[in-house]
């Protein structure tokens, strides 16, 4: 025989959810559009929203042109950086995805952000194209304004 003596106990809950909003701030380097052959990289900072401090040691999941990248770890200052190497000529976008995360006790909210390349496309509105005339030759210079 199996007596159950009645009891009770009281346990107390602490529920701590602390959400912080991030932000994922990217740069290329070099920047702008860029010549065909040229490698291009992507510098990703991960950080506080609330006080811009970078957040180390989450994962940063990169897509170029859609397509997953191997994953990548933020440093001690909420940095990674891509390389993409050398692209083919044409429009070419980079993302970066923070899908949130716990650390240290605090929840830190999911973030992305987006970047667009152009490679190997001649933009003959930013270029200077003097000629000069030889007899009945022209000789034509295609230099950078700047």
């Amino acid at each position: 025989m199996v007596i159950f003596n009645p009891s009770s106990q009281a346990i107390t809950v602490n529920v701590l959810d602390v959400s912080v909003n991030t932000i994922i701030t990217l740069t290329q380097d070099p920047p702008g559009d860029v010549p065909s052959g040229v490698g291009v990289a992507i510098h990703v900072n991960l950080s506080r929203a609330d006080t811009g401090a970078g957040i180390p040691g989450v994962t940063i999941l990169g897509y170029r042109d859609g397509g997953l990248m191997p994953p990548r770890t933020t440093d001690s200052n909420g940095n990674v950086r891509q390389g993409l190497g050398a692209m083919t000529p044409g429009s070419h976008t980079y993302e970066a995805r923070f899908q949130g995360a716990t650390v240290a006790g605090l929840t830190f909210g999911p973030s992305s952000a987006r970047i667009s390349t152009r490679v190997g496309i001649l933009d003959l509105g930013s270029m200077i194209i003097p000629a000069i005339v030889v007899g009945a030759a022209a000789l034509f210079y295609l230099g950078r304004r700047g």
